[in-house]
């Protein structure tokens, strides 16, 4: 038995639907249960219960749950979820008692004032007419087509054909239950009868006892009653079924529920069998629960406690008490029997003894000792358990677990490793698999298991844990010199606890192989959000909280949970039996939620899965990030902007610079140089006219006056170069056509071609391109032995590009690859002259000939008017 913590109180009806929840139905409104925790039941949106006291649940085979209440009302929570009222105020269903839905699918309500039906929407009173009489305190449609219905004037059943009820026996009847077998049973507190019927015998269907609460008394699935009120507390009548067709719980109870010390509340209230042979008991303080244990308690005189166990020499089983210093022999179905001529009893091997000392170990038998060292590193030893399973030793040392093996010892190690603490007993079964008494309750190891863990003694042991969900209550006996575990000659296991003996039959394990079921039930963000497909989430949501259940388990406490979140985990997360998970950081996007289940014997559920998506805040969104790299990407255009704008103005300053320096160079040729030149060709000119023109001095001077004279117009001509305007400089296609020009004799053929529309070119630039485009043309000429030189000036609005190209046998490749040639300095003033204009130099060289190309932006080959070069 187990008191459900947490319950509601004072709980008036009771249903299990087959997905596995327990609806319990209170004063205060209805719960659900799924094993482990309890939570108050909250119809859709949009709907609410009519009120919050409810007196009668009632599941159908379907999965729908009708609910009635103290006040008038009756709704119907279907399968689905969706909820509706069956009744309202002016249908007069007050204070429902009992239901049931007949084989023509009409409803039946045993209310407190008449019998009511629904049948196709319309209510309708069952009373007189139709052969009802009393006062009608349950009604049942069974496995045959019959509707009964019980009174305080005795059981009516209805005649289909004349429509009518008809009495099947005169005693009064509060309830109405079925046995395993199909007969109907009627009474009330403390009685029951057999109630008499027409059609044979047929097996109750398996959801009759789980459909809702009785409040007088239930047969099991193996025909034993349970009675309430008997007169207190609950009765247990074993083999009721087979006792005859009439039962006083009082008088033929085998067992009894009726000290304070045995129930949380002696006030009971209903019982409820569900799918997994659970009995659920209902008080007036809470919820109990009754599971069919592996465990059955054997009882002795004297203490609960410090019990020892040996097998005798006959397979009997000795039990020995160190406390009271009492000794009883022990056998299935019969009372202890007490030897008072022994205090204690303890055994090795063969009928050997074991022998202790905090520094050694001696295993005697018969005259023969053999001393066995302790763990090396284990010091002075405490040990409170040491014991031979026939194979090995088995010692707890220093509150560890070893086992010796070959003369070694080795440490046992398990994933929760409080199971292997305080072991006191440890017994083999008849198949080889070890059965070990400790702290946590009884492990059981397999034979396969326990040799994987001596051949891998730093694998954690496998094992299957029985405690008190499976009917063992406490922990093994510590304080003992002996074995806690033991296998008889029957092949039965006993286990000496701190509250009492306990006997396992290994043969008739009881295990349920119903597949559990997860279920996701909230959400939980800046709000609580019920599992729906398209879950959205506000933006900057973060955190979340996820609670979720497991169903359909006999121990919903040992139903273990793995999750994953898609995206944030990696791989399965174990969840232990913890039935919530915190999520923190997330961040927007779609999430998809998985959770499975896995029962005590292994079972797994079918995953769950739930998906949801959490919504970007406005810095979140796509749309923001790409303005940020929009605006980005503008910020270092801008820069790009700002940089190429300085370095167009440092490179004018410069080229301005240039211009004016050329000036100031030809203003002073001007006013010194060829100014004395000037005046030096007048004097020389003045003294060749005194002389006699047949002098031959004179005829000297004249010479010299004419060298004079060429020379100063050819200074002259180059100060006007200096300072040539546009109007007066030749453009840099016709500059380039006059190179060419004087070249037209040589080998190759020249072309001069312009595309676009020329621009004035600031006076630096046009300088340079043409001293450069002048290299590449005589390279062309003098090295390409090409047959062809094309010179292309193309005027852009972004680029000028002065492009050289010919057909001849291209470049060395050791010239190509460094751009330059020792001895020769044309390349590298290629280059010189580019770097000076801030211009790209490009070179393909190959076998079909070389081509230049030189690339000067807009910005700094075209002369600017004043307003541009201000901006």
């Amino acid at each position: 038995m187990q008191h459900a913590i947490g319950a509601p109180a004072e709980i008036t009806s009771m249903a299990q639907t087959p997905d596995g929840w327990l609806w319990l139905g209170t004063p205060t409104g209805i719960y659900r249960f799924d094993g482990v925790r309890f939570e108050p039941y909250v119809p859709p949106p949009g709907s609410k219960l009519a009120h919050s006291r409810i007196s009668e649940l009632l599941v159908l085979p379907n999965g729908d749950l009708l609910i009635g209440y103290i006040w008038l009302g009756l709704s119907v929570r279907y399968a689905d979820g969706r909820f509706e009222h069956l009744a309202q105020a002016g249908d007069q269903v007050r204070q429902v008692l009992t239901m049931t839905r007949d084989v023509d699918g009409s409803l039946w309500v045993a209310t407190v004032t008449a019998v009511r039906r629904l049948a196709e929407g319309r209510w309708q009173t069952i009373g007189a007419e139709s052969g009802v009489t009393g006062v009608a305190r349950s009604v049942l449609a069974d496995q045959h087509g019959q509707l009964y219905l019980s009174t305080d004037k005795g059981t009516l059943r209805l005649n289909r054909a004349t429509r009518r009820f008809e009495p099947t026996d005169d005693k009064p009847n509060t309830m109405l239950v079925q046995s395993p077998d199909g007969r109907l049973w009627g009474g009330g507190d403390d009685n029951l009868h057999q109630v008499p019927t027409a059609a044979p015998r047929m097996p109750r269907p398996d959801w009759m006892n789980q459909a809702e609460g009785h409040a007088a008394g239930i047969f099991d699935r193996d025909g034993n009653l349970w009675a309430l009120r008997c007169p207190i507390g609950l009765c247990v009548v074993r083999g009721a079924d087979r006792l005859g067709d009439h039962l006083v719980p009082s008088r033929d109870a085998t067992d009894r529920f009726d000290q304070p010390w045995q129930l949380g509340n002696l006030s009971t209230n209903l019982l409820l069998e569900d799918p997994l042979g659970n009995i659920w008991l209902s008080t007036q303080a809470g919820l109990e629960r009754f599971r069919n244990s592996a465990m059955l308690p054997a009882r002795v005189g004297g203490a609960d406690g410090f019990y020892v166990l040996m097998r005798g020499i006959g397979g009997d089983v000795w039990v020995s008490d160190r406390r009271k210093h009492n000794v009883w022999l022990m056998a299935p179905g019969q009372p202890p029997k007490r030897h008072d001529e022994y205090q204690y009893v303890a055994a090795g091997r063969d009928w050997g003894l074991l022998l202790a000392t905090s520094d050694y170990l001696d295993r005697r038998q018969g005259e023969r000792v053999e001393r066995l060292a302790w763990p090396t590193g284990s010091g002075k030893v405490s040990t409170h358990a040491i014991f031979d399973d026939g194979r090995y030793i088995w010692a707890r040392i220093n509150g560890a677990s070893f086992v010796l093996v070959d003369g070694q010892w080795h440490k046992l190690t398990a994933a929760q490793p409080a199971v292997l603490t305080n072991v006191t007993g440890v017994t083999i079964g008849a198949n080889g698999d070890r059965w070990i008494n400790g702290m946590r309750g009884v492990l059981h190891v397999t034979q396969a298991d326990w040799q994987r863990a001596i051949a891998q003694p730093a694998q954690p042991l496998r094992y299957d844990l029985f405690d008190a969900t499976d009917g063992y209550i406490g922990e093994a006996t510590t304080g003992v010199w002996d074995n806690t575990a033991l296998t008889d000659g029957n092949g039965q296991l006993w286990f000496a606890s701190t509250t009492g003996l306990y006997r396992l039959d290994p043969a008739k394990l009881w295990r349920h192989k119903s597949t559990p079921r997860a279920e996701i039930l909230l959400l939980q963000a800046a709000q609580a959000h019920a599992p729906h497909s398209g879950l959205r989430l506000a933006p900057g949501t973060s955190q979340l909280r996820l609670d979720y259940t497991g169903l359909g388990s006999g121990k919903p406490e040992k139903l273990r949970f793995q999750y994953r979140l898609d995206g944030i985990d990696q791989d399965w997360q174990d969840a232990d039996t913890r039935r919530s998970v915190y999520y923190t950081n997330l961040g927007p996007g779609d999430f998809r939620f998985h959770l499975r289940a896995v029962n005590e014997d292994g079972i797994w559920s079918k995953e769950e899965s739930l998906s949801f998506s959490v919504e970007p805040t406005v810095v979140q969104s796509v749309w923001f990030k790409l303005a940020l790299a929009l605006l980005a990407a503008a910020l270092l255009y801008l820069l790009y902007r700002q940089r190429l704008r300085i370095n167009t103005r440092r490179a004018l300053e410069r080229f301005n610079l240039r211009v004016e320096e050329r000036e100031s160079i030809a203003r002073d040729l001007h006013d010194t140089l060829l100014q004395s030149m000037q005046g030096v060709i007048y004097s020389v000119k003045a003294m060749a006219m005194d002389l006699p023109p047949q002098e031959p001095m004179r005829r000297a001077m004249d010479r010299t006056v004419k060298l004079a004279t060429d020379a100063l117009v050819e200074g002259r001509d180059r100060v006007s170069e200096l300072r040539a305007e546009a109007a007066t400089r030749l453009n840099l296609s016709d500059a380039l056509q006059a190179i060419a020009a004087e070249h037209a004799g040589a080998a190759p053929q020249i072309a001069v071609r312009s595309e676009g529309a020329p621009r004035e070119l600031h006076p630096v630039v046009h300088d340079e391109l043409l001293l450069m485009g002048r290299e590449c043309l005589l390279n062309a000429i003098r090295h390409a032995q090409a047959s062809e030189v094309k010179v292309v000036l193309q005027w852009g609005e972004r680029t000028l590009k002065l492009v050289v190209s010919d057909n001849g046998v291209g470049m060395p490749a050791e010239v190509a690859a460094t751009q330059s040639k020792p001895g020769h300095w044309g390349l590298e003033g290629l280059h010189e002259r580019a770097h000076r204009l801030q211009a790209v130099l490009g070179l393909e060289t190959g076998a079909g000939g070389t081509e230049w190309t030189i690339s000067v932006p807009a910005v700094l080959a075209y002369r600017r008017r004043a307003s541009e070069a201000e901006a």
